[in-house]
């Protein structure tokens, strides 16, 4: 196990991790692919190789090595569809690379369409992820028909069919950044408030908004929550 773990380790080092899991399952193809040869060879053998005139010329003629890399080719068309019969050992290696050649272009071809197709709207996909793990929540808790509404209420207003970590999004990003997305996104909003509005003209307006903006934060409500009560001491202010 350790000369195994040990040449596992070199391959990951020197093709990567990626590459290095391809070559297990290269090896059990090929493996798969012996035994089988030897099945046919064996099968053929025990009933006289009747038949066999018809798609191999040389069956009672040539050797034992050569008798394997035909049945190991027709091994290969079993697993891959071959409709070439090769006769000539020239021919068999030939097929035998290019069949290989070919699968490897086609596994290429699956992952990239596969990948294509996960990338497409990933923001939708994570949302819809989010949503039915919500619902698993609900379940494995067994909510209450109002409190699931809520919830799945609260969460169709917070992303609105996309998912994002907006705030590790901004986090990565430099204060500069950060203070023109978050003005962006609430310019609008601070102007409503008339005490807010800003329009002096002498080059700090845009400061004095952006400051604003960088101390505000996105809170979600739905209909029926209570964001404040009359009486109660608050130092948060709320924009709507």
């Amino acid at each position: 196990m350790r000369i195994f773990h040990a040449l596992a380790t070199f391959v990951e080092g020197k093709v990567g991790v990626g590459a290095a899991k391809i070559i297990p399952i290269g090896i059990g193809i090929f493996v798969f692919l012996h035994y089988n040869a030897c099945l046919i060879y064996f099968s053929g053998e025990v009933n006289g190789f009747v038949g066999w005139n018809q798609y191999w010329l040389q069956t009672q003629t040539e050797s034992l090595w050569d008798s394997y890399l035909w049945c190991f080719v027709m091994a290969v068309g079993n697993m891959f569809p071959m409709s070439y019969k090769p006769q000539t050992k020239l021919e068999q290696f030939m097929a035998i690379i290019f069949i290989f050649v070919g699968a490897g272009l086609y596994a290429v071809l699956v992952g990239y369409i596969s990948s294509a197709a996960i990338s497409v709207d990933n923001s939708g996909r994570l949302y819809n992820q989010k949503m039915e793990e919500l619902k698993d929540y609900i379940t494995w808790r067994q909510l209450n028909n109002e409190t699931k509404d809520k919830l799945i209420s609260y969460y169709e207003t917070k992303y609105r069919g996309k998912y994002f970590e907006e705030d590790t999004l901004l986090g990565d990003m430099n204060e500069a950044l950060r203070t023109e997305i978050s003005l962006h996104n609430t310019l609008d909003l601070i102007t409503k408030v008339p005490f807010l509005r800003r329009q002096v003209g002498d080059g700090r307006d845009d400061i004095f908004y952006a400051r604003i903006a960088s101390v505000l934060h996105i809170r979600y409500y739905i209909p029926g929550d209570c964001v404040t009560r009359e009486g109660e001491a608050e130092q948060t202010c709320f924009l709507f």
